[in-house]
């Protein structure tokens, strides 16, 4: 069954299609477009190429666009996107609200979102998708009121940081370690780093989520970072890595370096590891750039200290939230 076939209730003079050919597709992608790059400048980090995003949804199946129409024109658009790393790990299909808008105001904007929002997860129902997470506004403003109503659950909240350059304290690594860039064959270690440190992020947060696929996740992520990022640094001890921090440099996405992970191993934390990863990653952001940027949980107290300690400040933040279907 698709969605062409399921009943929904709209508000009067709105029509919810999912987007299937390209006169619809054209139709509505300016106004995607715009939204998107409305929506990132408070969430991401690094801005993605949205054009192709919506093409390689569109074209290659990575996800479903839907529209609410007053008449012929756009009045609001759910892109739902598919997550298959997450999927695979969790046995389960896993996706996201990559986008939820209206050009409506009030009761009417809440309410158009909230029929896309009814929509989707009857899609889903239809698809086999069993978890959908959503990234967006705090859990208490009227932006998220559609969400609640349609039974998502507040998760984690995640808040962006920036850095001016200037100048940086120096940290020397504790003694017995060195940091040095990573060779290939590091990256097996960094994943156990990881899988074993990341403990407050919003797949840690659901209790609905098993914690041993969980730190699979995390080790997926860090081996996707070894194979991005610009700069990989490795804490090493006894021939051993104990910590690991990743950097992306300016590009065409991003006018600013990002510190995109940073982990110590539990057994080592609390000794500086951290601080002097943090400043080896620093160095290799400044000069010429102005800004460094990196995201951490407002629950992760120890990335927070150790963040505001080197002179970030918290300039935006988000929350997650999830639905299972």
């Amino acid at each position: 069954m698709t969605a062409d076939h399921l009943h929904i209730t709209s508000p009067p003079a709105f029509r919810i299609e999912q987007i299937r050919n390209l006169n619809q597709l054209s139709s509505v992608k300016p106004l995607l477009l715009a939204e998107m790059q409305k929506r990132d400048k408070i969430i991401e980090l690094i801005i993605p190429d949205h054009e192709r995003e919506v093409d390689n949804i569109f074209h290659k199946s990575y996800g479903e666009i839907f529209c609410a129409f007053d008449k012929d024109k756009p009045a609001g658009a759910l892109i739902l996107r598919n997550l298959p790393v997450e999927s695979s790990i969790y046995g389960m299909k896993i996706a996201m609200v990559r986008l939820l808008f209206t050009v409506r105001e009030g009761t009417e904007s809440k309410e158009i979102k909230k029929e896309l929002l009814n929509h989707i997860l009857l899609f889903s129902k239809t698809q086999g998708i069993r978890y959908i997470l959503y990234a967006g506004g705090s859990p208490d403003t009227i932006e998220t009121e559609p969400l609640q109503t349609t039974g998502f659950e507040h998760l984690a909240q995640m808040v962006n940081l920036r850095r001016q350059s200037g100048e940086l304290t120096a940290a020397p690594p504790p003694s017995g370690v060195n940091i040095r860039s990573m060779g290939s064959g590091d990256i097996s270690a960094i994943a156990d780093i990881a899988a074993e440190s990341f403990i407050h992020d919003r797949y840690n947060a659901d209790p609905f989520l098993p914690s041993d696929k969980t730190r699979e996740i995390h080790g997926e992520w860090a081996r996707k970072c070894c194979n991005f990022c610009h700069h990989v640094f490795v804490a090493v001890k006894q021939n051993r890595p104990v910590g690991f921090s990743a950097v992306t440099l300016p590009d065409k996405f991003s006018p600013s370096p990002v510190i995109q992970l940073i982990a110590v191993a539990p057994a080592h934390q609390q000794n500086g590891i951290g601080k002097s990863l943090l400043q080896k990653s620093l160095r290799q952001c400044q000069p010429p750039a102005q800004v460094v940027l990196v995201r951490t949980e407002a629950k992760n107290l120890p990335a927070m200290n150790l963040y505001q300690s080197a002179g970030f400040k918290i300039y935006s933040s988000f929350y997650y939230f999830r639905k299972i279907v």
